[in-house]
């Protein structure tokens, strides 16, 4: 089996209402790669933000890692992730791991078997929650948490007002509170409740933010609050507040690094975006 066509089709997400990662009029660039074998097997992956935005991806996968695919095997995961990290000086990480994720949907339908499986599983099911979009006011964020909660949704993640993706000002800390406090009085105590500051805090606003949040509004956790490097390692992002605070590595040679809470054993990450019931500390991966 031989790698013979690697294409991107780019389209737009288009709703007067989206408000999510930096955007602004309604228009969320998505794409999704093809990559087709000359036994009729093929394997997609889709593009979407954050990140370099998906017509830069796009470029970047044609460009620089279409040539050290085409008339390989695709089932040599291993070695096709080697070559392109060998130019990754050039090519963002974001491209390399949607490539590899087709790469292994190939794999598992070859094989007649879910990825899962193919990678160890460990249990059948895993709980999920809705990440918010970014809003303006704390009452955007109590409505739509509501209507969720009310659609079945047993989870609730906040990107909060001062967590910009776009190039309006920061606003307050407790803007951010003020919303966190408006989806608990909204929909009661039923729903799990988390944070995802974007990297946006200071340690002290962490703490401020994560302190309020886990000793009055019982939330689970604080995560991406603060960049490891502007913090300086080791820390412990637990110390005075009550609420875990689980910033994730961020830069491409941080991506198969855990960070101290997984290096001392508080945490066990069970995946993207979901929360381990079984953890000492609830925790989610972005990786």
């Amino acid at each position: 089996m031989r790698i013979s066509k690697v294409s991107v089709v780019l389209h737009d997400r288009r709703t007067d209402v989206l408000k999510v990662f930096g955007v602004t009029d309604g228009r969320l660039p998505m794409g999704v790669l093809r990559i087709e074998t000359d036994e009729g097997i093929e394997g997609n992956s889709f593009i979407s933000g954050p990140g370099p935005g998906a017509e830069a991806i796009a470029r970047q996968i044609v460009a620089s890692l279409k040539p050290l695919l085409v008339g390989r095997d695709p089932l040599d995961i291993g070695l096709h992730w080697t070559r392109m990290n060998r130019v990754s000086r050039s090519v963002d990480q974001i491209a390399i791991g949607v490539v590899d994720v087709a790469l292994w949907d190939i794999v598992g339908k070859v094989a007649g078997l879910p990825i899962h499986r193919l990678l160890g599983t460990y249990r059948d099911k895993v709980p999920a929650y809705f990440s918010s979009g970014h809003h303006d006011s704390a009452e955007e964020y109590a409505e739509e948490a509501a209507y969720w909660h009310g659609q079945g949704w047993r989870g609730y993640k906040l990107h909060p007002p001062s967590a910009s993706w776009d190039a309006r000002p920061r606003g307050p800390i407790a803007a951010d509170i003020e919303a966190s406090t408006a989806v608990r009085a909204g929909v009661g105590d039923e729903l799990t409740l988390m944070l995802d500051a974007s990297w946006g805090y200071t340690y002290p606003e962490a703490l401020k933010v994560g302190g309020e949040q886990g000793t009055q509004l019982t939330f689970r956790m604080n995560s991406d609050s603060v960049h490891w490097k502007p913090v300086g390692l080791p820390f412990d992002p637990k110390v005075n507040c009550t609420l875990p605070l689980f910033p994730s590595a961020g830069g491409p040679s941080e991506m198969l690094t855990s960070g101290p809470d997984v290096a001392t054993g508080n945490v066990r990450v069970s995946g993207v975006g979901s929360v381990d019931p079984n953890s000492s500390v609830p925790c989610t991966s972005n990786v």
